[in-house]
């Protein structure tokens, strides 16, 4: 079982960000864990954290489980961000997926259409 992890990184982290988000997936967190600033999912055989570090800023998402259905988890914890970030952003935070390669790494990606060099980078677009 292998996590994928993802982050958002925010340039003000919005109070009511991640309440938001898991009254968009409750049906996903039911009889799982919840709090003010984080929630565990399950969809399929898959499980996923989604927590806010207020003081850094970011959003970290881990999600864990079989790959054949790993990413579908990840498309629905990230299509309800974007949603999110349309009401409250102009212009969307910068998210950071780490290169397998380069996991160890961190480095700041780009906006999803932009393509960055990643020689030196731990994340990509």
């Amino acid at each position: 079982m292998i996590v994928v992890l993802n982050k958002i990184k925010y340039p003000i982290l919005p109070e009511g960000l991640l309440p938001r988000f898991i009254v968009r997936t409750h049906v996903l967190s039911e009889g799982l864990s919840r709090w003010r600033t984080g929630v565990i999912l399950k969809f399929e055989a898959n499980r996923a954290l989604v927590k806010a570090d207020v003081h850094e800023k970011k959003v970290f998402i881990s999600v864990a489980g079989p790959a054949a259905s790993r990413g579908r988890l990840l498309a629905i914890i990230r299509s309800n961000f974007e949603r999110i970030h349309r009401d409250i952003f102009k212009s969307p935070p910068a998210e950071m997926v780490p290169l397998p390669e380069y996991s160890h790494n961190e480095a700041r990606a780009g906006t999803p259409h932009k393509k960055r060099s990643t020689r030196h980078s731990g994340y990509r677009t």
